[in-house]
């Protein structure tokens, strides 16, 4: 897989050319890969060329600790910072730019989309935020899982993460892409998950999505209690030009419906 050496870090990313005018770029949760999409590309390639990449210290990409930590806007940099290291050579036809690029983030992704959508709406024509809010969680209940992470280590929440990503309807029919995810948050570097955990504990939209002008699809999972119906409703009052839909499933709602997921956004993109 291609790496790209970034400001602070490589970037293992893929960029898919499926032949098409727009341009989509995943954005995986926390704790998670770029596999987590896999079932969604059959559908979205119909429609779109696929960019997608792993955050710093997750899947394939690298991580360097520093003493300044890291900050939603920071890991957006990075996004931006990919963008053009791929309009610099990467690719031979045309720039990813605010007339052909779609942003889609779940989780922490869907932060970093807001912060785009805030402070660069020029670089995107459409985004998409999903299984997130203005503000995820509590300042404690953030403390609280680095506490256990820096001194138990990732294992010690892998399984309990995965009850609340997955339903137990999915993780049975699917123990095998249950267990991709597991493994995947447990070889997440900790060091790079807790500073993720500091990023979205510190990051606090709410007053912010107003600014949002982006045409914004935001999704949300029935029975997601982090990210709940309710964010997302808050979020759709907020940004002006918004929809929202929800899908009965947990966190991971793409996972749980690779074919309607990747529907609700071509039917908001086209």
């Amino acid at each position: 897989m291609p790496v790209a050496t970034l400001p602070g870090y490589d970037c293992h990313y893929l960029f898919e050319d499926f032949g098409k005018s727009t341009t989509i770029m995943l954005g995986n949760s926390l704790g998670c890969d770029f596999r987590m999409w896999d079932d969604n590309i059959p559908f979205l390639s119909a429609h779109y060329n696929i960019l997608r990449f792993d955050k710093r210290g997750h899947g394939g990409s690298t991580y360097t600790q520093n003493e300044d930590g890291l900050s939603i806007a920071d890991l957006a940099g990075d996004v931006l910072n990919l963008i053009d290291y791929l309009n610099k050579g990467e690719l031979n036809y045309f720039p990813l730019n605010g007339r052909n690029l779609v942003f889609c983030g779940l989780s922490i992704s869907g932060l970093i989309g807001q912060w785009l959508g805030i402070h660069h709406p020029e670089r995107f024509s459409k985004l998409v935020l999903c299984s997130t809010a203005a503000k995820i969680g509590t300042k404690d209940s953030w403390q609280q899982r680095i506490e256990t992470v820096r001194y138990n280590g990732i294992k010690s929440i892998s399984h309990d993460t995965l009850k609340r990503w997955l339903t137990p309807g999915f993780i049975e029919r699917y123990p095998e892409k249950a267990l991709q995810v597991l493994t995947t948050l447990e070889n997440t570097q900790p060091d790079a998950y807790i500073a993720c955990c500091k990023a979205i504990a510190a990051t606090d939209f709410r007053a912010q999505a107003a600014g949002i002008k982006l045409p914004t699809l935001i999704v949300s999972a029935d029975m997601d209690k982090v990210t709940t119906n309710e964010d997302a409703a808050f979020l759709n009052t907020r940004i002006p030009n918004s929809e929202h839909r929800t899908l009965n499933a947990l966190h991971l709602c793409n996972m749980e419906f690779p074919r309607k997921f990747p529907e609700l956004i071509t039917d908001f993109t086209e």
